[in-house]
């Protein structure tokens, strides 16, 4: 089965080092569940990812390789 798979891994590295230069975190300290934050870095990688998708033609769909650049301010 083709089933997407996104890695948010690098998203969520560039976006903590710019949350923690500002005393902030993209998750809970006292678990490791996202806070609001978090939830916004990954939302908007997922969207990107559907909007990318639904303007390629099944031909043209590579690899995700997830969101590169900062999305969260």
């Amino acid at each position: 089965s083709n089933i997407p798979v996104i890695n948010l891994t690098e998203s969520f590295i560039q976006h903590a080092q710019l949350k923690l230069s500002e005393g902030k975190y993209l998750f809970w300290r006292d678990d490791t569940h996202w806070n609001s934050d978090g939830i916004k870095v990954g939302m908007e990688c997922v969207a990107k990812f559907i909007v990318i998708q639904r303007n390629s033609s099944n031909s043209q769909r590579q690899p995700w390789q997830g969101c590169s650049s900062p999305l969260v301010k």
